[in-house]
């Protein structure tokens, strides 16, 4: 549990000492700018695509700036979003993020060359960045460019910043601009305060040389290629000889003293130059239009949950009415923002830093809290304390005070949870028990009507020193629960559990601490063939589910078919099992029945994108609905209608990008000049089709004839290799 522990706190000291989000406003100070006029100057320098109905804010605060940061996006994931960020004192745009999936058919249009581009790009910086373009200056650097999609790249210009008539590192602004759809798709921009002048008092260009020099700020030294091989006798993988910058300042020289820059404790250098990719900051701006957009019902639905969230003031409040939080800690980061673990709750995480005590400690995390920004519910704390010490209590003891404290903050919850015991099983994994500990740590499972629910409950650790409660974690949701009187006897259960993974004679190793294995003759639970992956059965269907509780005829993997043996198309159909794919009925494939225009579309959709793709648990909607992103369908179509030859080209053709080829009818020659169902409108498509050999050779195209399960796997192998 310790380490545990341990690696939470690393993560969360790494997070607040980056970045800070948090959305909403209810701030001890209100910002300049609020939510509502952040989101017209975002659209007033934006066009927000109408499907893009799903919006929500975070509020982001650190030491250098505030910000709101605006996320608009589809309902389904994979039509897009578009995020913008804007300074919540200076109303500036800070950075800007348009995702859109790419079109698989290929480029659509001409696309924009290197100089359009850029005759774009500072256009839109200049929108931007009205009071601070003119200290830009273009970052102009020889870019990797790739022949596949060459005509569909994207530019990206960066522009550094200058004062005074010097580069200022690391700040500055980045775009990227879509030579097809002539959008720009990202933006940020880094600024941070310059103080003016000075330049006079700094040393010369041949001062500085000869600090470098007398400094010995070069050292010799041996380096391997990053990623060389250790074996081999290639001499481009052995170690070269190198002079590199290796002096406490890094190379840095105080240009006013004529000193190198040694930094004190606690100190850093910024990092971010010419050769290093330039980091957007957590903070944003622009400015509000004269006419502003109007506010979509999302918008509106935002702003309205905002007006009825505690304010952060209340929620520190909270907080403090269960721990004493030291005169000396600071306030370092407050988030207002979704919960992770219920995406319609909107939490407050406040974090508070103990400064360095100056005796060489580096600034530490001290304190985190999680409350419900609605009601003020307590969800998490941690009180983080690196002194040493050898003091403690009894287990009973650290109880008392655990049973106690869950009474006080959660009485209603009291008795709805089950302590968990540590058992001998878990000693290997957890410490062992001693009886007086400076720590003790507990966790308690949630009851449902009796029944536990190991996902949710309650975590408390208790300080053996200070006899009192420092961390508290409460995961508990609202969910609608089957009734337990439904559930299977235990005797049902037993039976239709071990018919799935029978008990099985077998050896098994057990391990002991400083001894060697030790194999055991044992009996134990096997799943059976077909059923691997097995951890429960459903208590009610009596189905077999996997670890995460998905039934095991969900779960990916390789199908092996007992019903295409000598099949015309037995190899391609094996094929297609191999992916996982058009597994309907399990066990069996069903060569010659009928197949549907969405179960196609379904299996086209794993080939491209792989088994995963579509066994998330996509819906119909959702395959047909990316099958029309990507331009495979355009009609209107019936998804459930069976799939005809006809459309079967036409999908196949757009999949593979010749659709273009396609409509232009004079290059084909009509391969089935009997057959009345080719006309001008389809001549390409089944041309293509009958020359890529994706089809059998026959008499007839018979464009209206219904495809079969054999010919679809045929058609989408064969599809493959060309």
């Amino acid at each position: 549990m310790c380490w545990r522990i341990k690696q939470f706190w690393t993560t969360l000291v790494l997070i607040t000492f980056f970045t800070t989000f948090l959305p909403h406003p209810l701030l001890a100070e209100d910002p300049a700018v609020s939510l509502e006029q952040a989101i017209q100057t975002a659209k007033e320098l934006f066009s927000v695509p109408p499907s893009y109905s799903d919006f929500h804010s975070q509020f982001s605060s650190n030491i250098q700036s505030k910000s709101w940061v605006l996320r608009w996006q589809a309902p389904e994931p994979e039509t897009g979003s578009l995020e913008v960020a804007i300074d919540a004192g200076s109303g500036e745009c800070i950075s800007m993020n348009l995702w859109r999936p790419k079109n698989p058919a290929g480029a659509t249009g001409p696309a924009l060359s290197e100089a359009e581009a850029y005759r774009l790009a500072d256009v839109q910086l200049k929108r931007l960045l009205p009071s601070k373009a003119a200290a830009l200056r273009l970052l102009k650097e020889p870019e990797l460019i790739y022949l596949d999609g060459y005509d569909q790249r994207n530019y990206n210009f960066v522009w550094e910043r200058y004062e005074n008539g010097i580069p200022v590192l690391g700040d500055g602004a980045r775009m990227e601009i879509d030579s097809q759809s002539r959008e720009v798709i990202s933006y940020n921009l880094d600024w941070l305060e310059v103080p003016p002048g000075g330049i006079d008092k700094a040393i010369s260009s041949e001062q500085a040389l000869k600090v470098f020099q007398n400094e010995k700020m070069l050292q010799l030294q041996y380096t391997a290629p990053q990623g060389a091989r250790t074996y081999g006798t290639k001499s481009q993988d052995k170690p070269r000889l190198v002079y590199t910058i290796a002096h406490p300042s890094n190379g840095t020289i105080n240009a006013v003293t004529g000193e190198p820059l040694l930094l004190k404790n606690g100190q850093w250098e910024e990092s971010r130059g010419r050769n290093e990719s330039m980091k957007s900051m957590d903070s944003a701006a622009g400015g509000a239009p004269a006419s502003a957009p109007r506010l979509s019902p999302e918008e509106i639905k935002e702003l309205e949950k905002n007006s009825r969230f505690i304010g952060q003031d209340e929620a520190i409040a909270r907080v403090k009415k269960w721990l004493t939080i030291p005169a000396d800690a600071v306030l370092n980061n407050a988030s207002l923002e979704r919960d992770w673990q219920n995406q319609e709750r909107r939490v407050w995480n406040l974090n508070w830093n103990t400064p360095a005590t100056g005796k060489g400690e580096v600034r530490e995390y001290r304190l985190w809290a999680r409350v419900d920004a609605l009601n003020g519910r307590i969800y998490a704390f941690n009180q983080y304390n690196d002194e040493q010490t050898t003091s403690g209590i009894t287990k009973e003891a650290a109880l008392a005070i655990t049973d106690s404290f869950i009474k006080q903050i959660e009485p209603e919850l009291a008795g709805q949870i089950k302590l968990n015991e540590q058992t001998e099983s878990r000693l290997p994994l957890l410490p062992v028990e001693k009886e007086n500990q400076s720590q003790w740590d507990f966790s308690y499972t949630r009851l449902v009507n009796q029944v536990p629910f190991p996902q949710q409950g309650i975590s408390i650790t208790i300080s053996g020193q200070e006899k009192k409660v420092i961390g508290y974690e409460l995961n508990w949701s609202e969910y609608d629960f089957p009734p337990a009187d439904r559930a299977l006897s235990m005797e049902e259960a037993n039976r239709v559990y071990l018919q799935a993974a029978p008990l099985t004679l077998c050896y098994t190793r057990i391990y002991q601490e400083n001894s060697k294995s030790m194999p055991v003759l044992v009996y134990k639970s096997l799943p059976a063939p077909g059923q691997k992956g097995l951890a429960m059965i459903d208590a009610i269907s009596k189905e077999a589910l996997d670890a995460g509780g998905a039934p095991l005829t969900d779960k990916p993997g390789p199908r092996f078919f007992s019903d295409i043996k000598g099949h015309w198309a037995e190899k391609e159909i094996t094929l297609i099992g191999s992916a996982g794919l058009m597994a309907d009925y399990g066990q069996q494939f069903h060569p010659d029945e009928t197949i549907n225009t969405i179960s196609f579309l379904r299996a086209l959709l794993g080939i491209k994108d792989g088994i995963g793709s579509i066994s998330n648990g996509k819906e119909d909607a959702r395959i047909m609905s990316i099958c029309q992103q990507r331009g495979w369908v355009k009609e209107k179509i019936d998804a459930n209608a069976p799939l005809t030859r006809d459309y079967l080209s036409r999908v196949l053709v757009r999949s593979m990008g010749l659709e273009r080829v396609a409509q232009n009818s004079a290059l084909f020659v009509n391969p089935y000049p009997d057959d009345r169902s080719i006309d001008q409108s389809n001549l390409g498509y089944a041309a293509l089709v009958d020359g890529l050999g994706l089809i059998p050779s026959s008499p007839a195209f018979n464009s209206q004839q219904s495809v079969t399960r054999g010919e679809a796997a045929y058609a989408l192998i064969k599809s493959l290799n060309l």
